[in-house]
């Protein structure tokens, strides 16, 4: 699969793990666009129109459950697939999530290799 069906969308406010997430991203070949600011992530993601995002859930000024909502009610997004990456670890965080439309769910903090196969999954 060529890079430009890579191109993976990281909406996350943490500094650290926008890092984490990108330097993994781009061994495996990923186009990586970070996205720190939650409020511009509707844009970023009708501009760039990602193969895949990664969606943080507790973000400030906005929730990621909020975004992921409004990206699946988008007939034009709604195709794109999103990974939640969340503190939140109860069962019942992950059914809400995924009742969402989410596709994946990853449960902070995240280990390197069953973050890169999902990733993979969902670009291949």
């Amino acid at each position: 699969m060529s890079i430009k069906n890579r191109k993976v969308l990281i909406v996350e406010d943490n500094e650290l793990n926008m890092k984490l997430f990108n330097d993994l991203l781009i061994t495996i070949d990923c186009e990586v666009i970070q996205c720190l600011d939650p409020l511009a992530a509707l844009n970023l993601i009708q501009v760039n129109m990602p193969n895949l995002i990664l969606m943080d859930i507790q973000l400030p000024k906005i929730s990621g459950l909020d975004i992921i909502k409004w990206v699946k009610e988008d007939s034009s997004l709604s195709h794109i697939p999103i990974i939640a990456i969340t503190a939140f670890a109860l069962q019942e965080d992950k059914d809400k999530i995924l009742a969402l439309g989410c596709e994946g769910y990853m449960s902070k903090p995240i280990s390197m290799q069953p973050f890169l196969d999902k990733v993979n999954e969902y670009l291949v």
